[in-house]
């Protein structure tokens, strides 16, 4: 199925509505009504063929694990949308019930401060990784693009609204940091990092206009150009730098990291955060949106 920008709009924000009535539902039955709904009529159809094609041409696999782990996707993603409702619901009660996380493990890592830059990647819940960590009583701070960049802006801008304005209670004092350029986005990390706080960035992709090869990274064959600025930064700082991602299971969150060696030159800490992503993959190769941009990426040599 060709990928169709309107009609994808038009599928999320029905997903979107209708989710938010099931999450109203006792959260079991609530993820399961918004999977059931994205896998027959959810706006991730129209993006079925190409994770599947990326997902084999990375992993060998027999087509029906594909179909499996496709619908494990769609299923994560309608557990996101309820969740898009239900962030500021949520407690530290809630969290000791439904979350598995190493508290104490990442309290140590930032012993030398309160600092740290956490690195996760595109999946259905690092926005709800950001709360789960602030529900775990970190002050969290999130580099972000501007809301309205999205693509689907138009449909869905009340929906994007609400996820942002929900999850920020969580958030012990952080906020969302929008950047239109680099240049203001290092100004923005320099305002937090040192300042006691959690600086949480996305960077699993290849940066447009990216030219310079000595920094770039391999994952399962493919070559990334990917934004290294926070990581230089935190390493001038002496942040220490952690990668983790949150994976669900039934109505149970597991918040999984590494500590990454900052100590290293950027290159290789941003090797070590791919070389995770290749880990987390090969556990649960069904949790990253990356497979959408996968197949554009070039092939390592």
């Amino acid at each position: 199925m060709s990928f169709d920008v309107k009609s994808y709009g038009r599928d999320y924000q029905r997903l979107l509505a209708l989710s938010s009535i099931a999450s109203h539902l006792p959260l079991p039955i609530a993820y399961k009504v918004a999977g059931a709904l994205g896998r027959f009529q959810g706006p991730l159809r129209w993006q079925a063929d190409t994770y599947r094609s990326a997902l084999s041409s990375a992993i060998k696999m027999p087509a029906s694990d594909l179909d499996d782990l496709w619908r494990r996707w769609v299923d994560d993603h309608g557990a996101f949308c309820v969740n898009v409702f239900c962030h500021d619901t949520w407690d530290r009660t809630w969290f000791d019930r439904h979350v598995k996380m190493d508290i104490s493990g990442l309290e140590q890592i930032l012993m030398r401060g309160n600092d740290c830059l956490f690195l996760t990647y595109h999946h259905a819940f690092h926005h709800t990784l950001f709360n789960l960590l602030g529900l775990a009583g970190f002050r969290i701070n999130v580099l972000a693009a501007p809301e309205e960049t999205s693509l689907i802006y138009d449909q869905i801008s009340p929906y994007i609204h609400r996820l942002h304005r929900s999850s920020v209670t969580n958030f012990n004092g952080g906020n969302y940091l929008f950047f239109n350029t680099p240049r203001q986005a290092v100004n923005l990390m320099k305002k937090v990092l040192k300042s006691g706080s959690l600086l949480i960035s996305l960077n699993d992709f290849s940066t447009s206009g990216k030219t310079d090869t000595s920094d770039a990274c391999h994952l399962l064959g493919r070559t990334i150009l990917a934004p290294s600025g926070s990581i230089r930064l935190a390493q001038r700082l002496g942040v220490p730098i952690v990668a983790g991602i949150a994976i669900r299971e039934e109505t149970t969150y597991k918040v999984i990291f590494r500590q990454l060696n900052e100590s290293l030159p950027h290159q290789k800490v941003m090797q070590s955060y791919f070389d995770f992503l290749a880990q987390l993959l090969a556990e649960q190769p069904h949790f990253w949106d990356g497979w959408n941009w996968f197949r554009d990426l070039p092939f390592s040599k």
